[in-house]
């Protein structure tokens, strides 16, 4: 008798499990459930209305989304509205998309994980990431990123990741290096504000939230930057000054040919600077360092 109360046991949670199951059959892809949430891993053409369409019936309860594009040969465009129905989205992944059209900024407030990696990426508008101030963890690897977009809002960021690019430089906040924003700006191209009495300074300063200086660290929680096989021509001093808890600095292969970290750069609390493969004619390293 009990031989068959177990039996019956055992059958019922098969036809529960597969019940859930039922509840996250999408197809192309592979679905885990995480207890009310799930995660999905799809393969898709491109990333398009269409063909995220698949995933409607259960979209406001994934929080963990992957997308591989396969064959990547179609292009793609990376828009606000795209990932509308994934209001509890956390994690996002983009794997082998040629993503032609980017539009600002990705509207998913609740991301805390973005990995953008081998894909083909335009130039990225600078506010880009500017809504997701939640963000912890962004990968931006592989994509032939040659300009980086807008990151000092990112006050939650603990990782970056934006090795095998072809970043020249990481100060995307200045806005010559950011991209012709609003060229015709007179206060831009000449000197702002020359009138020590002018009312607008006398007043809060620099409303600009994406002025780090005035608020404290914009990265009081960054621990890992990864920046190896990039063309970066100069030690990053303003990511760093912007990074006080920074741990782990890793600048494998690129184009820096001198390192010179000022004395007042607190490092105190770094552990790991790897700068193997680069070309160095001159070392000057601060006392932080010794």
């Amino acid at each position: 008798m009990s031989a068959i109360f177990i039996l019956l046991t055992m059958t019922f949670l098969s036809l529960t499990t597969l019940s859930h199951a039922d509840d996250c059959d999408v197809e192309g892809c592979r679905c885990t459930q995480m207890e009310d949430t799930y995660s999905l891993d799809c393969y898709v053409s491109a990333l398009t209305q269409a063909d995220l369409q698949m995933t409607s019936a259960i979209s406001a309860k994934v929080t963990s989304l992957s997308l591989i594009c396969y064959p990547s040969r179609r292009q793609s465009s990376l828009t606000s509205d795209l990932f509308g129905g994934f209001t509890t989205l956390e994690s996002l992944s983009l794997s082998q998309c040629n993503i032609s059209v980017v539009t600002s900024p990705l509207l998913l407030t609740s991301l805390r994980v973005l990995t953008i990696s081998q894909c083909i990426l335009p130039t990225l508008d600078p506010n880009l990431l500017q809504e997701l101030t939640r963000l912890e963890n962004l990968t931006i690897a592989e994509s032939g990123l040659t300009r980086l977009t807008r990151i000092s809002n990112l006050s939650s960021l603990r990782f970056l990741n934006l090795s095998s690019n072809f970043l020249t430089t990481l100060e995307p906040d200045t806005p010559e290096l950011s991209g012709p924003a609003h060229p015709d700006t007179p206060a831009l191209s000449g000197p702002a504000h020359p009138d020590p009495d002018t009312p607008e300074l006398s007043g809060p300063a620099h409303n600009d939230p994406d002025t780090p200086a005035l608020s404290g660290p914009a990265h009081p929680n960054l621990t890992f930057i990864d920046l190896s096989y990039n063309q970066i021509k100069e030690f990053p001093v303003t990511l760093l000054r912007s990074s006080p808890q920074l741990q782990q600095l890793l600048l494998r292969r690129t184009s820096i040919k001198e390192l010179s970290v000022p004395d007042d750069l607190d490092l105190r609390n770094l552990t790991v600077l790897d700068l193997s493969e680069n070309r160095l004619d001159k070392v000057l390293l601060s006392s932080a360092l010794m």
